[in-house]
């Protein structure tokens, strides 16, 4: 299914990390996802059991692993359902015209910054679909569909239905962006990736949970190029971006009309994310990991209430208070490390359980891997212009003001540091020589 999430991120990264080079950032999670397919299809023809990662962690490294990963998968749609609805006020207010995203909040001084514009639009929003989902109004209304535990064919007939809305919707964007954009707005005014490689790949990190994969990663590298040439990249909204951006051009009406079928395809997203963190929690419920309770089902609702409301407050409580750059994060992390430990079980699982290999040696190799991108991820640096900074424990004493850098690369002197590398570490293709 075509999500929302690129009306949530694309702004945000666009703005702060990858520039007008956020299509990029599309790219590399696009194939990361791809890859992250192939690791599920593959444990899905060897284990022949339903549940996802939960069930794959839970058979190669017990229930313990398996239940970090359940955790990690609800949170994130907690989270990311929360960011959504927030999403949807922003939006609501460009369709009625409104150029401040946050004109429809309260801002309380006594509480932290971040967590002091409450947003009760959201609030409504969730709630709403929370009482739909209770009773299962919603689906019934819209598709008649009152036939009994029939969850799994409603919420795929919504899904058909919105991927078709989004494909037209997502049209219609592009091709009004491509007819008024620029192309010198890709490299205005610092070039195509201002804040380096770096940076590129932490927007993708960011943009990874809308899970995207080929056709779908296709068109929002196109979503994301239709953004940065309508305007330069540090002067995109944070907010409704996209209505922003319409709006900034001149284009008022149609800002609106993004900003109204933005929020239809935000309300319908919600639905169906909504089902689907119930339907994890009564799983969850069932293996008797948490209360089992929460996995009852209503006799005369015929829907799992008990997990239905107390998700439903959670979602809320987090939409009232938290800013979506707070949850953005959390998110990412959530989701790429249950994707990690997934690729980690399948290498686990093809050399200890099927290949006899010795376990300790393969989760020698698997901490080996793990330090090394950590390492990376901390220490690396990728500058702008594609030169490399490794970080080597005790390798060099700091450079002193005394001193000069000769750069093989460039066989330009400088003092202190090599140009050719912006970050904070000396570049390691360079000799130390006093003057």
């Amino acid at each position: 299914m075509l999500g929302v999430g690129v009306f949530v991120t694309t702004g945000p990264v666009a703005r702060h990390n990858s520039g007008p080079s956020v299509f990029i950032s599309y790219v590399i999670a696009g194939i990361s996802a791809l890859l992250s397919s192939l690791c599920y299809t593959e444990f899905s023809v060897q284990i022949l059991v339903a549940g996802g990662a939960f069930s794959y962690l839970r058979v190669t490294f017990g229930e313990l692993v398996g239940y970090f990963a359940r955790a990690n998968i609800l949170m994130e749609y907690v989270l990311s359902n929360a960011a959504v609805a927030r999403s949807f006020t922003e939006y609501l207010c460009s369709a009625f015209g409104i150029s401040d995203p946050n004109s429809w909040r309260v801002e309380v001084h006594g509480l932290l910054e971040g967590y002091n514009k409450l947003d009760f639009s959201a609030v409504a929003l969730v709630l709403i679909l929370t009482l739909c989902l209770c009773h299962r109004i919603c689906f019934s209304l819209l598709f008649c569909c009152v036939v009994q535990n029939s969850f799994t064919k409603e919420s795929s007939i919504l899904n058909h239905v919105m991927t078709i809305f989004h494909v037209f919707f997502f049209g219609f964007i592009i091709i009004m962006s491509f007819c008024n954009g620029s192309a010198d707005n890709l490299v205005k005014p610092r070039g195509l990736t201002p804040n380096g490689i770096r940076d590129v790949l932490d927007g993708a990190a960011i943009v990874y949970f809308i899970g995207s994969v080929l056709i779908v990663s296709g068109l929002y590298c196109l979503m994301a190029l239709a953004l940065c040439m309508m305007v330069p990249y540090n002067q995109i909204a944070e907010k409704a971006s996209y209505s922003m951006a319409f709006q900034s051009i001149g284009w008022k009406c149609v800002g609106n009309v993004v900003g109204a079928g933005a929020s239809l395809g935000m309300v319908a997203s919600l639905l169906v994310a909504m089902l689907g963190q119930t339907k994890y929690l009564c799983v969850i419920g069932r293996a008797r990991l948490v209360p089992s309770w929460l996995s009852k089902v209503h006799p005369l609702t015929c829907t799992p209430l008990n997990a239905t409301l107390f998700l439903g407050i959670c979602t809320t409580s987090i939409a009232l208070f938290t800013n979506f750059d707070i949850v953005i994060e959390i998110i990412s992390i959530g989701t790429l490390l249950v994707f990690y430990l997934v690729a980690n079980a399948l290498i686990y699982r093809k050399n200890v359980t099927i290949g006899k290999s010795s376990p300790s040696l393969v989760l020698s190799f698997l901490f080996l891997i793990t330090s090394c991108a950590i390492g990376f991820r901390y220490h690396g640096n990728l500058s702008s212009n594609g030169g490399v900074c490794l970080f080597l424990v005790g390798s060099r004493a700091p450079l002193s003001p005394s001193s000069s850098t000769r750069c093989l690369a460039k066989g330009s002197q400088v003092s202190g540091q090599c140009l050719s590398c912006l970050g904070q570490l000396p570049c390691p293709f360079s000799l130390m020589s006093s003057l």
